[in-house]
């Protein structure tokens, strides 16, 4: 979910970005260094001086950022391996889009990869991922990520830890007490989590006992009352599984309900053949994403439709808040009468955000007018965001932040007013009815005679930084204001491609023989009239160009076919 701040939190958000900038900018210093340092080493003709000075280059990083050996250890292969393997994840790190401790959870899970396509894959989402989702979400969804991509690798990795359970326990001398620690697979300590809640819960409320009183009493009393040698379980566990997985036509893992843990799926099979459970299937309208496309007359969720939200939502769908489902109230979007009980309707939410909600609080927009969208729950197997041009496109800008490790921030000033539209409590502005888009057409070459011939190729590494800061900080804007629909750069190689009959190759004539008209990349604009879409074309001409001069470049505008006139009531 993306959240747009709304005017009083705007100063925030961009203190926010500066914040992630700087993190960026250091993080890219530290790996100039680091290189400094390994090839100053490999200078000297002996090999035991060699090792000794690149063992010691964690330390003086250490020591330069205020960290142990260790940390700067860890942050430092943290960094390469985000910065060597997934190139659009650095460039979002490098613009401010996503901060240090976001990638420092993308960096962790690479870490558990081993395929190249997996990196690719990792790169071409986890930065729009993290983007829009808090850290502890993201995290979540990371561990979903490597099971899904590599479900082999992740199942051998899952039985060696399997085969490392065990129990222990730590005396605390000081105050007559003890811990008891237990290693066990996911799905079995989940099931041990909810007997435990369900049977304390239970007791009653005239117990004096605390809720975490009354836990450890039960477990207690269930760890020394029983004789069985094998764990059975008997409690609802919410996992989505593959039918195909399942019956072992392929690998893969079953993951919990609300993303926090996952097994390969040959130990679910297992509980199949021994355990005799029940297996809840859902079935989802594929228009509406109706649950069971049922309806129920009333304002209560009857049992099946709460158990199928619970097993769909998995968490709270509040913005940002991971409590588990079944510890979440069935709330209307809509509230009943007005609207129905249903799975399209009814969403689980904790009681806060509910609480929230019904008195005004949590909406669509906060009350420092915040626009927060809804949020569907994301179990999908990872889809492609940024295609393979785009990413070599990002290994060469990464090349080029390198040549410029210490950036200077371009950010425009803390506590500028951008223009966002929001809608405040008690209060809405007018709506627009139809919109008009433009395209924005970015050329190599084309168009009049320009008025600067230096191609960027030619460009020092500190002009094109600063002309591709002004370009992502035009995007943002336009963001905020709600007029942007999407920008993309484009390789100048290509070729000519047409159909040539049935059954028979395309036809190519590449590459490109006439390059007087090459398009470098374009941007869409929903603006309400042409003069906005004039006046936005010209702010995107002036761009800087060598010298940090305006580039003051021809740029083709032209109205999406079918696309009206803007109006307004």
């Amino acid at each position: 979910m993306r959240s747009t701040p709304g005017p009083r939190s705007a100063q925030l958000a961009d203190l926010r970005r500066e914040r992630a900038r700087a993190e960026a900018a250091e993080q890219t210093a530290m790996l100039a260094l680091a290189r400094e340092l390994r090839a100053d080493a490999a200078r000297h003709e002996s090999p035991q001086r060699r090792q000794i000075e690149l063992s010691a280059i964690p330390l003086v990083i250490g020591q330069t950022l205020g960290l142990s050996e260790g940390q700067a250890m860890v942050r430092l292969a943290n960094a390469e391996r985000v910065h060597d393997r997934l190139p659009t994840t650095w460039l979002a790190f490098a613009a401010g889009r996503i901060d240090a401790d976001r990638v420092r959870e993308i960096g962790r899970a690479a870490s558990r990869l081993e395929r190249d396509d997996s990196f690719d894959r990792l790169d071409q989402r986890a930065a729009t991922y993290a983007e829009s989702h808090t850290v502890p979400e993201l995290r979540s969804w990371l561990k979903r990520f490597v099971v899904r991509v590599e479900p082999d690798r992740a199942a051998i990795r899952a039985e060696k830890e399997r085969a490392a359970r065990r129990v222990d326990v730590t005396h605390d001398d000081d105050d007559a007490m003890a811990w008891l620690t237990a290693y066990l697979p996911s799905h079995v300590a989940a099931a041990i989590d909810k007997r435990l809640d369900r049977a304390a819960r239970a007791i009653g409320s005239d117990d004096p006992r605390t809720l975490p009183q009354r836990r450890a009493d039960l477990l207690a009393s269930w760890a020394t009352t029983s004789d069985a040698t094998e764990p059975t379980l008997r409690t609802d566990i919410a996992v989505t599984i593959d039918a195909a997985t399942l019956a072992g036509a392929t690998d893969g893992f079953a993951i919990s309900a609300d993303g926090s843990w996952s097994v390969p799926s040959s130990w679910v099979a297992e509980l199949a053949q021994t355990q005799n459970p029940f297996w809840h299937r859902m079935v989802l309208d594929p228009v509406t994403d109706d649950v069971l496309s049922h309806e129920y007359i009333g304002r209560f969720a009857p049992e099946i439709l709460t158990k199928a939200l619970i097993f769909r939502d998995g968490t709270c769908r509040g913005p940002g808040c991971l409590t588990p489902a079944d510890r979440c109230d069935v709330d209307h979007r809509e509230p009943w009468p007005d609207g129905p009980t249903s799975g399209v309707n009814n969403w689980m939410l904790c009681r806060r955000n509910h609480n929230q909600k019904g008195h005004g609080v949590l909406c669509w927009v906060l009350l420092d007018g915040t626009i927060v969208p809804v949020d569907r729950p994301d179990r999908s197997t990872p889809r492609i965001e940024v295609s393979p041009g785009e990413r070599h496109l990002a290994h060469t800008l990464v090349d080029q932040l390198d040549r410029s490790a210490w950036r200077r921030c371009r950010e425009r000033t803390i506590g500028s007013d951008p223009g966002v539209n929001a809608t405040r409590m008690g209060r809405t502005p007018p709506r627009r009815s139809t919109m008009a888009k433009y395209l924005m057409l970015k050329h190599y070459r084309g168009g009049p005679t320009p008025l600067v011939e230096t191609q960027m190729d030619q460009w020092t590494p500190e002009e094109v930084d600063a002309h591709l800061q002004y370009m992502e900080d035009f995007a943002d804007r336009l963001r905020e204001s709600g007029e942007f629909v999407d920008s993309q750069a484009l390789r100048p190689e290509g070729a000519w491609v047409r159909f040539d009959g049935e059954g028979r190759p395309p036809v190519t004539d590449g590459p490109f023989a006439e390059t007087k008209d090459l398009v470098a990349g374009f941007m869409v604009i929903d603006v309400d009239s042409h003069e906005r879409a004039l006046e936005l074309a010209s702010e995107l001409s002036a761009a800087p160009g060598p010298g940090g001069e305006p580039l003051r470049e021809w740029l083709e505008l032209r109205q999406v076919f079918g696309s009206p006139t803007t109006t307004w009531d």
